[in-house]
This record gives C-alpha cells, sequence and structure tokens, in this order.
C-alpha cells in the first residue's frame, strides 16, 4: 500500500508556525501560545530532525519530545547519504543529532528531551472517539 508523505518542516511552517489562535477565545494567551510535539515517528526521527534543525521550523518550537527507534532504520533511507546499516552507526547519528540540538539552546527557544513518555494511556482520560459526521 503506498501512504503519502509529507515534509513536517514545511507541514509546521505552513499549517502551525503560521496561524494565529484568535484573541477573542484565547485571550491573553493567543500571543504566548506554547507549541509541543511529541515524534514518535520509529525510525523517521533520523531524517526527520535535521530537517526540522537545517529549516528553522525546531527553533520555532517551544518543547519537544521523542524517542529514537535505532531498530527502525537501517537502510530504510537510501537517499538520505546517512549509513544507517548498523546500530553501532545509528547510535553515532543520534548522538550527533542530540549534539546539535543541545548546541541550539544558545540561539533558540526548543527544549528537547529524549524519552517515549505515554503516561496518557493510563491516566484514565479517555481517548478521542471518532464521531459520524
Amino acid at each position: 500500500m503506498e501512504v503519502p508523505i509529507i515534509r513536517f518542516s514545511k507541514w509546521l511552517q505552513d499549517h502551525v508556525l503560521s496561524r494565529e489562535l484568535p484573541a477573542d477565545v484565547h485571550g491573553a494567551y493567543a500571543k504566548n501560545a506554547t507549541i509541543v510535539v511529541k515524534l514518535d515517528i520509529e525510525g523517521s526521527e533520523y531524517v526527520v530532525l535535521p530537517d526540522l534543525i537545517s529549516s528553522g521550523a525546531l527553533c520555532e518550537l517551544d518543547y519537544v519530545f521523542g524517542e529514537f527507534h535505532p531498530y527502525s532504520t537501517p537502510n530504510a533511507f537510501p537517499d538520505s547519504g546517512v549509513d544507517l546499516s548498523t546500530r553501532q552507526k545509528t547510535n553515532t547519528f543520534k548522538n550527533a543529532i542530540l549534539s546539535v540540538i543541545s548546541g541550539l539552546h544558545r540561539t533558540c527557544k526548543v527544549r528537547y528531551e529524549d524519552r517515549d513518555d505515554e503516561t496518557y494511556l493510563h491516566n484514565g482520560i479517555p481517548l478521542p472517539t471518532p464521531t459520524k459526521v
């Protein structure tokens, strides 16, 4: 099955970073909205995070948390120019990405945490359910 792929950094810029929240709904918070992103993208973080960095979109976010999936990456991105064929190469690239993000704190507001937080699954609050239109 073919699944359409979008460039996440462009989507963020076109649909999230460029919008303004209506003041009549959000009041004083409209100007100071916090943008939080959870990246749980099963190996694609090795391509998406560098693109978020190079496009500047990462610096426009307030908080990003996600996890790396080294078992999902070998040869998954042959056109990326990055060799992810072994666990050691994957971990080296992960550490390089995290090092760059860590250095960004001097020039942009983003806070990144390398963690998988799925506590929402156990907090007792029901997840949204689809409704018929």
